[in-house]
């Protein structure tokens, strides 16, 4: 995407609002109320998704589409990453913004986003640890924080 690009979508937008927020798929800088509001705050402010709608409606399809030929896992699956059950699972006190308590199913369907292929069926606590740690060069950054983790936990 060329920086015209990005300034013909800009334009284009309506920020009467005054706050804008950069989706992490798209990487547009984009009005507030095209991102999905996730909670409250207490004091009143509001935390939205870090991808737009039309981000978030794109990878939904793709998803979708990868489910009919990737069925949800059956009830002694671990999950390769952790080697947690669903069991497992329920028994922890897990403090993440994905936890059981929020999600209807135990394992989220895990794809490349560039390439939109399927890879696992992941915990929600090991799904958040790949989107928040791994970004765009998941390699490199698996390998740093590998590194960083044997220096300091090795």
């Amino acid at each position: 995407m060329g920086q015209g690009e990005l300034f013909e979508d800009v334009e284009s937008m309506d920020f009467s609002s005054g706050i804008t927020q950069t989706c992490m798929e798209c990487n547009k800088i984009k009005p507030s109320h095209l991102f999905d509001p996730l909670w409250r705050r207490k004091d009143g402010s509001v935390r939205y998704s870090n991808k737009c709608r039309d981000c978030r409606q794109i990878q939904q399809k793709i998803k979708d589409g990868l489910r009919k030929h990737h069925p949800y896992p059956n009830k002694d699956y671990r999950c390769p990453m952790c080697g947690d059950s669903e069991e497992d699972l329920k028994t922890k006190s897990i403090n993440s913004h994905t936890s059981r308590n929020t999600c209807k199913e135990t394992f989220s369907l895990d794809h490349n986003h560039q390439t939109g292929e399927f890879n696992d069926y992941i915990c929600h606590t090991c799904n958040s640890k790949v989107a928040w740690n791994m970004g765009n060069d998941p390699v490199k950054n698996a390998k740093q924080l590998l590194k960083y983790v044997e220096k300091h936990y090795g």
